[in-house]
């Protein structure tokens, strides 16, 4: 990790882009790789699973479609707010 970090610091300060946003950047830039990471971690054990018996695929299958219509809920809920904030000329909601 701490040398993401330095990476990343030496990425942008060879861009001249140092401000103050440069630490939410590589924190970002961090965050970023981590969550590829763990997504992947996450896909391997639910393919482990499902390999493992006709129960254990159905129970991940399950999983799969709780996921995606929470993801397909989540966008929606988004859309709408952004709907009503222009409507309403709203900043902030």
């Amino acid at each position: 990790m701490k040398l993401v970090l330095e990476l990343s610091v030496r990425e942008y300060c060879k861009a001249k882009q140092l401000s103050e946003g440069i630490i939410d950047k590589v924190v970002g830039h961090v965050f970023n790789i981590l969550h590829k990471a763990n997504d992947k971690r996450a896909e391997k054990a639910l393919k482990s699973l499902a390999n493992k018996s006709p129960e254990g695929k159905k129970a991940v299958d399950s999983a799969i479609d709780l996921i995606q219509s929470t993801q397909r809920a989540g966008k929606a809920a988004q859309t709408n707010m952004a709907d009503i904030r222009k409507k309403y000329n709203l900043k902030y909601a």
